[in-house]
């Protein structure tokens, strides 16, 4: 029996090895999860799921605009349809204590709503994409905060990207 649990964990250990073999797939940390989802909520013009990447009352502050715009997501990267698009991030910093204090004082000032941050990020993340055969780049200063256990781009930055030729 003990030599049947030993082949047993040799063979899932083989198999492991060779699963693990062939295209290194891209790490997404947690905090980065509101940025892929924006790319993604972007390529397949939803809006909705675009605004869900944001806090939930930058969202609602944002719908109840008169300049509210139903086709944002499609809109937002300017120049036609981008395809490929992907992102780096550059570096990540973890906001203090002290920076999400004031964050949360921010956000109760603005939007008249008490929350709590239980962490934050302040990253620097490159952005590239294909338009038509052209690449095309954007780097964006994002802050990504956590609250009630899900993670949010904060700021003003739901129209914030501009997609350059390089």
């Amino acid at each position: 029996m003990k030599l049947f649990i030993k082949a047993a964990a040799v063979l899932a250990a083989a198999m492991l090895m060779l699963c693990s073999c062939g295209d290194e797939e891209k790490i997404v940390h947690n905090y980065e999860k509101p940025i892929e989802n924006l790319i993604t909520a972007a390529e397949h013009s939803d809006t909705d799921s675009y605004l869900n990447c944001f806090t939930p009352q930058a969202k609602e502050t944002y719908i109840a605009d008169d300049e509210y715009n139903e086709k944002l997501a499609e809109n937002v990267l300017e120049g036609g349809k981008l395809e490929g698009t992907d992102f780096e991030t550059k570096s990540s910093e973890d906001l203090t204590a002290d920076e999400l204090s004031e964050l949360e004082k921010e956000y109760k000032a603005k939007y008249k709503k008490t929350v709590t941050m239980k962490k934050g990020e302040r990253l620097n993340v490159d952005f590239t994409a294909l338009r038509g055969e052209k690449s095309v780049s954007d780097n964006l200063d994002i802050v990504v905060v956590r609250i009630n256990d899900s993670w949010f781009i904060y700021g003003d930055v739901i129209e914030g990207f501009a997609f350059q030729t390089d």
